[in-house]
């Protein structure tokens, strides 16, 4: 006989992730919050909640979602990396940039917080190191158009123009539904 190893919160939170798929950002919540009663020391939980909040631009409840996960799991990269890109929202750069060092930091191969950390670097002006990271998620995830259609933005930025449209036209090719790389390609062939 095998032993069922679900948890008691599993249902909500595969319901919830499934709603957030679904962009029923209210009804995920609610499953979450559920979740969490149930079994409030989860950090997957909070973090699910967070992400949840983030969706719905509700960023300060988002915050106590994720510091709450990371309360619980310091070690969480995931949760680190959803700080930063709260705190990158809200327009709290260095303190981004001090949240995602924490989840490189936990995990150096993580392609997303590379990603992130590039994307903040891309913000600073500080564009060859910019380069450097979205390069090394790319290494890790080649078919990765969000990191692509950044490295295309960063090369742009750069003057290098001709080997921008290489990644935008990889980016698109992955990704039609992207607006920023079309955006980029336009601009950059009326120049």
């Amino acid at each position: 006989m095998q032993v069922s190893r679900e948890r008691p919160a599993d249902k909500w939170i595969f319901a919830g992730i499934k709603l957030v798929d679904e962009g029923k950002l209210d009804e995920a919540h609610a499953s979450f919050c559920e979740a969490i009663r149930l079994e409030p020391q989860r950090s997957d939980v909070w973090h699910h909640k967070g992400l949840a909040l983030l969706e719905m631009g509700k960023y300060e409840p988002a915050l106590t979602a994720i510091k709450k996960a990371l309360e619980l799991d310091p070690n969480d990269y995931a949760a680190q990396e959803t700080l930063a890109a709260i705190l990158l929202i809200t327009g709290k750069l260095e303190e981004a940039l001090e949240a995602i060092n924490k989840s490189i930091r936990i995990n150096p191969k993580y392609p997303s917080s590379l990603f992130l950390k590039g994307g903040i670097y891309q913000i600073m002006g500080r564009h060859k190191e910019a380069l450097e990271l979205v390069s090394g998620a790319l290494l890790l995830k080649p078919e990765y158009p969000e990191a692509l259609t950044l490295h295309g933005l960063i090369l742009t930025e750069m003057g290098c123009d001709a080997e921008a449209i290489k990644d935008l036209d990889k980016s698109v090719l992955l990704n039609p539904g992207l607006e920023t790389t079309w955006k980029i390609l336009k601009r950059i062939e009326s120049e």
